[in-house]
């Protein structure tokens, strides 16, 4: 019988580390009574809005008034929020991004969304009203049903159009949406969720792809104007350009000096690689100045047409024919390799453990504790959620490891297992008893096991 030891996977694979994460946010908020939708990645790939494909991320939509209880939470289990440049969180103020250096993800948490223009409140309940369940890893996950993930898609994809893609993805979202609403009249259920969420400026070119009647405002949002300047933009410079001219006083100076002297910590930050020692940093700032010069002819064009569009008497603001195909001509992480070091869970580290045993030494029985597992071949990931937050760490099984933790999908006795695994390798069950007895030792100290 070869060695059936749980080990720590030290190097999560990303398409493992998506779904355990997904379970773990669940938990996390579930345990606190914390109204969260998971939406993106695996819940697009459940939706049919794309090819299947593994996210790099975990996008979790918060209720806006336990938004701090929440990232709190996250902390506790190890996440801590990433540090940002002055740019990042001038521009990024819709989510925070917390990472955790066990895992290859980060956990992206949601108060707002891009292209949303209606309250924080009113987007969470909308989304929350419409919410629907999935399975993630062996779990039921709350995710955001077809409609509201679709709307989301597009406008992800419409935030950058620039890109190929975003372009792609957006032709996936049609396709997706034209095979489950056949008929204009059934897509027309959409109008009433777009003006919940307050979104119709953005997707007036997504409407009229799909043939759904539109009615823009005709003086555009202040809103709308600060979506189009950034999902036209191939860099900062208009965003930033449009975040001076908006303050006064001296946030408008502290702007204009952040913009075109960045902080070594900044360049760090949004550069970590190309910033390592004076000279590349020197290097790094006459780069970004030349980028600046040559993009400020552009911002202040895409700056000057946005502003235009919210004047009533100008004409060329964007038509309800106006399609994406139109905006993509005008706006002209590595792999994680499945490696697993061994931890030394040998018997002088495990706690004496003081439990009920029968007669001959078995457990009374054996069970599964409240965990979440994913199998990726003749391996089982599992992820003990009753462990304490700083002891949570996912563990690989493999050989006889993952075929004990098979033999206790429901709940048995160490007898009945190691009757099991005797008369499959055809050992003596005397010479099993030990070994797999240590095992399910292990696994209990890991709080994925139960015994009574």
């Amino acid at each position: 019988m070869d060695n059936g030891t749980p080990r720590e996977a030290v190097n999560l694979p990303l398409k493992v580390a998506v779904e355990l994460a997904h379970a773990l946010a669940q938990h996390i908020a579930s345990e606190r009574g914390i109204r969260v939708v998971f939406i993106k990645g695996p819940i697009a790939n459940h939706h049919g809005l794309r090819p299947e494909r593994v996210s790099s991320d975990v996008d979790v939509l918060v209720d806006p008034t336990r938004f701090d209880d929440y990232v709190a939470a996250l902390e506790i289990y190890g996440w801590q929020r990433r540090p940002g440049s002055a740019a990042h969180e001038a521009f990024v103020t819709h989510s925070v991004s917390l990472a955790n250096s066990g895992w290859p993800l980060d956990i992206d948490v949601h108060h707002a969304y891009p292209g949303v223009f209606a309250s924080d409140m009113q987007l969470f309940e909308v989304v929350w009203r419409n919410r629907t369940f999935m399975e993630i890893a062996g779990r039921p996950i709350t995710i955001a049903d077809f409609d509201t993930s679709l709307l989301i898609a597009v406008l992800h994809s419409l935030r950058s159009m620039y890109f190929s893609r975003q372009q792609q993805e957006y032709h996936w979202a049609v396709e997706a949406v034209q095979a489950h609403y056949p008929t204009v009249a059934e897509r027309s259920s959409l109008i009433s969720l777009v003006q919940d969420l307050g979104c119709e400026e953005p997707l007036v070119p997504f409407l009229t792809d799909i043939g759904l009647p539109v009615t823009a405002p005709d003086t555009p949002s202040a809103e709308y104007l600060r979506w189009k300047v950034k999902s036209t933009e191939l860099n900062r410079a208009a965003s930033w350009l449009l975040l001076i001219s908006e303050a006064s006083g001296a946030a408008r100076l502290r702007f204009m000096v952040r913009a075109v002297f960045p902080t070594r910590r900044d360049l760090e930050l949004d550069h970590p690689t190309a910033a390592d020692g004076v000279g590349s940093r020197a290097r790094l700032r006459v780069r970004r100045a030349l980028a600046a010069i040559s993009a400020l002819p552009a911002a202040i064009r895409i700056v000057g047409e946005a502003r235009d569009e919210r004047q009533p008497s100008v004409v060329a603001r964007m038509s309800p024919r106006t399609t994406a195909t139109g905006l993509v001509q005008a706006a002209a992480k590595p792999s994680v390799p499945e490696v697993v070091a061994s931890t030394d869970y040998s018997e002088d580290r495990v706690p004496v453990l003081k439990e009920r045993r029968g007669r001959d030494g078995s457990f009374l029985s054996l069970k599964r504790a409240d965990a979440v597992a994913y199998v990726e071949g003749t391996c089982t990931y599992v992820l003990g959620l009753s462990a304490a937050p700083s002891r949570l760490a996912p563990i690989v099984l493999t050989g006889t490891a993952h075929e004990l933790w098979v033999a206790i999908e429901v709940p048995t006795t160490l007898n009945a297992v190691v009757t099991d695994i005797a008369d499959r390798t055809g050992l003596p069950d005397s010479s099993l008893r030990e070994s797999i007895d240590s095992f399910f030792v292990h696994l209990a100290h890991l709080s994925v096991v139960e015994r009574g």
